[in-house]
């Protein structure tokens, strides 16, 4: 197996928390929800959830993961489900070729 180097690692890190924000947004859009609503929904501080969701640097623990599938009622396969996978791709994607033109 090849060894993850310091920019794989931080690509990989980024496209799981783009991956995590699409697929809140997702679950939020389909049930007609906004911020807030989310953060009710869920038993989150609104606060949290507006972190994960503007600030590119945050990735959410799997407590709030597992606290935003209870509140969605969905399970934590749902959650990392297929557009899940989809937005890593992309995003790992988008990242290799940024830095490919540095």
């Amino acid at each position: 197996m090849k060894k993850m180097t310091k920019a794989d690692r931080e690509r990989s890190r980024k496209a799981l928390s783009y991956a995590t924000r699409r697929r809140i947004l997702d679950l939020g859009r389909e049930r007609g929800l906004t911020e807030r609503g989310i953060a009710i929904r869920c038993d989150i501080s609104q606060s949290t959830i507006h972190s994960v969701l503007q600030d590119e640097s945050i990735c959410p623990g799997l407590r709030t993961i597992f606290k935003i599938c209870e509140g969605m009622e969905i399970t934590a396969a749902e959650f990392f489900n297929q557009d899940f996978e989809k937005y890593m791709a992309r995003m790992e994607k988008e990242l290799s070729k940024k830095e490919k033109r540095k």
